[in-house]
């Protein structure tokens, strides 16, 4: 996309106060003038700059929640998920400002939510909106207190003081190496994640703010977007930044006489260190804007390098720089203001970060080498080429060639091609991998073995059978049979141990070979028991027959009835689609007999024009002339191959569509079946047989309540449902936590 601008956007805290005559807001022009030379006259004369005039991206004042979201914030938030370019929303100011209302807004009332419950939302209509795209959104909260880096939704048992988060940076940018992130698959999920890290925030009580939040806390989104279908193997990833500085402050303002001695050391240790990371901040900044090229200091504070990707780096950056407009706060007002406007000044360059996903990536070579095969073996087949192999050889194919091979160096003249019959690269490849292996067991076996082996190959040779002897060293899989050879036949009483894991496991079976066992789905069960197969005894048996009887339930009368008529649906389409195919493969060969018949005749036809006794067709110039019959012959023959192309392509399509629908019998089962286990595992088979509880069905006056409450907020907004329970969640786990103090006293 190319450079562009941090966008920067002033929001004026609404106060009853407002310093009129020193601030002036335009919102039409979007400029701020501040003159303070009313106060500098009282105070006596000075050679300081008494009036500034500012200009921003947009000025608000005493603008709503939503207006201040549909700004440029609901642009940043789009890009993050249509885009895939990463994205951050941060609030600067003094302390008391307004940043925090402006991030997360009150969470008791949803009129006056924030900008993270509305960027969560957001997140959330988009994605569903994309229904060809498969997302994967995690969340993390993390908060720096005094320089440190503090996980907000590790879990309760984790020993926080213990942990030591180091920031680096990968092909994807900068993150936080051991950060909790939790995957968030709606939106109630991401906002339970949300109020759950505000619960743990430190907060202190001052003189500006009854509750002042003492660190930076940064709430992100890390999202990944590729095609459900598969079809792309491209992977894009994204980060959602929603950061919550700490306000400046300065202590003469924020200490209160009545402190203890305590709280005062507090309050000055963390306002020192708040200060100081927004200092480093600010020297990013004015190093950023600068013209010339000169060091970053990033690494300075935790804050600079976690946000090194937002300021300069590959994102979309928004700040909200909060005032507060009276005329005590007039200094901070003017920090502020300048701080934005030089953050204006810095040029990120947004692109998005595109991954290949490994196993699509291989699927879609496989899927590639499979029709290439395809197309080759239809080309062999109009041109007429038999016995091409291009998959893998046999053992038997590997055999056969081994043969040939010792047929070619035994034969008596050195011309003798024929044995070896070339067809193509791969059978060439093979060729030589025998005569190498051939080459080392000759140069392994002794001289008398190799003299024994020529003359016994001399004499199969002069009595017409095919030279199959092998060496004695060569070991066979068993006892070789009466005539000719092949693998070998078992001795009597061997038993493959595969058989012996069978029985002691019914969830395994035999494959149709008899040597490979593979996990039995519900399916093999229900054949087993169909065939008499009660070879399992004990209780192992007892509960694969008792998960049998579960499964035939599911697929008839239980959740998955619906995806089971689908599986049986797309089974006779399956079965339609190849008796098509066979179909148009028998016209297909008998148009191509009538192709060859038709050339063969007008080929006749040709012959007996151009022979001494048809001399006397010719024209006067030279000319030969095709009677009618010859005429009728090349139009069939033309009508024909026309014929011919259109069976092919409908082959073609009839096979792609059987392809298709084998892919989607695959998904089918595989799905069918998980969701049976899971529904097994949470006591399906209960239900089933009638063991469930009537009495658990029945709600309690608290949980009607609470279904009348949610019938309520579904009527009324359905929007704000999330919101709602995410917020009656957090007001349990207060409730919780303040319980739990109480206890401890």
């Amino acid at each position: 996309m190319g450079k562009n601008g941090v966008k920067v956007i002033i929001r004026a805290r609404p106060t009853a106060v407002f310093a009129q005559n020193q601030i002036h807001i335009d919102q039409d022009d979007n400029t701020i003038e501040i003159d303070v030379s009313d106060a500098k006259a009282e105070t006596g004369p000075s050679n300081k700059k008494e009036s500034w005039k500012f200009k921003f991206h947009q000025v608000l004042q005493n603008a709503g929640q939503d207006k201040v979201y549909e700004a440029i914030a609901r642009d940043i938030v789009h890009g993050a998920i249509v885009d895939g370019i990463n994205g951050t929303i941060m609030a600067y100011g003094q302390t008391g400002a307004g940043k925090t209302f402006t991030m997360i807004g009150d969470t008791r009332n949803y009129q006056h939510r924030g900008i993270a419950p509305r960027a969560i939302a957001q997140v959330y209509q988009e994605i569903e909106s994309r229904i060809e795209i498969e997302s994967t959104i995690h969340v993390s909260y993390m908060e720096i207190y005094n320089d440190r880096i503090f996980d907000l939704l590790a879990p309760d048992d984790a020993d926080l003081d213990m942990v030591d988060y180091v920031v680096v940076e990968d092909a994807r940018g900068t993150y936080v190496r051991g950060l909790t992130q939790v995957e968030a698959s709606t939106e109630k999920d991401a906002l339970d994640q949300l109020f759950k890290g505000e619960l743990q925030r430190t907060v202190a009580e001052h003189q500006l703010n009854k509750r002042s939040n003492r660190s930076h806390c940064i709430f992100t989104f890390h999202i990944s977007q590729k095609s459900r279908t598969g079809g792309n193997e491209h992977v894009v990833h994204s980060k959602l930044h929603l950061v919550d500085l700490a306000g400046s402050e300065r202590l003469k303002k924020t200490m209160n006489d009545d402190d203890s001695k305590a709280h005062k050391s507090t309050i000055k240790k963390e306002s020192m260190y708040i200060n100081q990371s927004l200092t480093f901040l600010e020297q990013c900044i004015v190093a950023l804007g600068a013209r010339e090229q000169r060091h970053i200091p990033y690494r300075q504070t935790k804050l600079t390098n976690v946000l090194k990707d937002s300021l300069g780096g590959n994102c979309n950056t928004l700040m909200f720089a909060c005032i507060w407009g009276e005329s005590k706060h007039i200094e901070e007002t003017i920090s502020t203001l300048k701080l934005a406007q030089r953050m204006m000044r810095v040029q990120n360059e947004a692109t998005s970060i595109v991954e290949t996903d490994p196993s699509i990536l291989i699927k879609k070579y496989e899927r590639q080498i499979k029709e290439l095969k395809q197309e080759l073996t239809m080309h062999d087949a109009l041109v007429e080429r038999t016995g091409v192999v291009y998959d893998e050889h046999t053992p038997e194919q590997k055999f056969e060639l081994m043969r040939l091979v010792r047929a070619y160096t035994d034969a008596p003249t050195d011309d003798d091609f024929s044995l070896l019959q070339l067809s193509s690269l791969r059978h060439i490849k093979e060729l030589f991998r025998q005569f190498r292996l051939l080459l080392r067991n000759a140069e392994s076996a002794s001289p008398q073995a190799l003299a024994t082996r020529t003359s016994t190959s001399n004499a199969s040779r002069d009595s017409g059978s095919p030279a199959t002897t092998l060496d004695d060293d060569e070991k066979l899989v068993g006892d070789p049979e009466e005539h000719g050879f092949v693998l070998g036949v078992a001795p009597n009483g061997a038993m493959p141990v595969s058989l012996e894991i069978a029985k002691k496991d019914p969830g395994m079976r035999l494959d149709d070979t008899g040597g490979v066992l593979r996990d039995a789905s519900p399916v093999d069960l229900q054949s087993d028991e169909k065939t008499g197969n009660n070879d399992a005894k004990g209780g192992d048996y007892d509960e694969a027959f008792g998960k049998n009887e579960a499964y035939k339930f599911y697929i008839t009368n239980g959740p998955g009835k619906k995806t089971h008529v689908q599986l049986q649906e797309e089974k006779e389409t399956l079965k339609q689609t190849k008796e098509k195919m066979k179909d148009i493969t028998a016209q297909l060969n008998s148009t191509k007999a009538a192709i060859d018949d038709l050339k063969l005749q007008v080929g006749e036809k040709r012959t007996n024009r151009k022979s001494p006794k048809k001399e006397g067709k010719a024209t006067s110039d030279g000319d030969e002339v095709v009677d009618e019959e010859e005429f009728i012959l090349m139009q069939k023959e033309r009508e024909a191959k026309r014929d011919y192309r259109v069976l092919f392509e409908d082959l073609k399509e009839a096979r792609a569509e059987y392809e298709f629908t084998q892919r989607s019998i695959e998904l089918l089962r595989m799905r069918v079946v998980s969701e049976f286990e899971e529904w097994y595992r949470e006591g399906g088979s209960q239900a089933k047989n009638g063991e469930t509880d009537n009495d658990q069905d029945k709600l309690d006056e608290g949980e009607k309540f609470d279904q009348m409450e949610v019938d309520r907020i579904r009527a009324q907004d359905p929007d704000s449902l999330a919101f709602f329970q995410a917020q009656k969640k957090m007001r349990q786990a207060t409730s919780t936590n303040s319980n739990q103090r109480k206890t401890k006293r």
